[in-house]
């Protein structure tokens, strides 16, 4: 009943809405379909970064969820091209990457390819929903091409936001965001300590 009544007020933000599903595997693109079939999104696939863009270049879409590790053109690379504009008019698209990537690993670089949001799979309904949802409020203002510099007196700064609440790290990544800053987040202490043994 919960999942059914999140999925009731999200219905009206992504009716009529166009979503790109890009990864190589297809028995996972048409399980992403499944998941994400009663929010009244029209949903079009690729099966990697380079019929991507050409399907971008000939359609209109209102947001992309992306693998990372794909062949002939990787996430990482296909985002980096759209941010850099070369499908003109998709420079500040939502990109979502689903992957099974580590997020501890790929959470820095998908950031600075222009990623916005990063999703483990596999993962429950609602998460992939609602960051999705989140996406398209909340789309990253700092690949927004005509923001002053100023503006952004965090940018190039990395910042390890650590809580156990959720809403409490969302609260405190978007405006860092918009500050220019590049934000990880963890949940617990140990996570922490993973990151900075990283280096990052």
């Amino acid at each position: 009943a919960y999942e059914q009544d999140i999925i009731a007020r999200v219905q009206p933000l992504f009716k009529g809405k166009r979503m790109l599903i890009v990864d190589d595997d297809e028995t996972l693109r048409m399980g992403t379909q499944a998941i994400l079939r009663n929010l009244g999104m029209q949903m079009d696939e690729a099966e990697n970064g380079q019929v991507a863009l050409q399907k971008l270049a000939k359609e209109h879409y209102d947001l992309i969820i992306m693998d990372l590790n794909m062949p002939v053109l990787d996430g990482y690379a296909a985002a980096e091209k759209i941010r850099a504009g070369e499908v003109p008019g998709y420079e500040a698209m939502p990109i979502i990457a689903y992957t099974t990537e580590s997020a501890y690993m790929a959470q820095v670089k998908t950031q600075k390819v222009g990623i916005n949001h990063f999703v483990s799979k596999p993962c429950e309904a609602l998460v992939l929903i609602q960051t999705l949802e989140q996406a398209l409020l909340h789309p990253a203002p700092a690949y927004n091409k005509h923001r002053e510099i100023a503006s952004r007196p965090l940018s190039g700064k990395i910042i390890l936001v650590a809580d156990d609440s959720e809403s409490n790290r969302e609260i405190l990544r978007y405006p860092l965001q918009d500050w220019g800053a590049t934000v990880l987040e963890a949940e617990h202490g140990e996570a922490v300590l993973e990151q900075l043994a990283s280096g990052i």
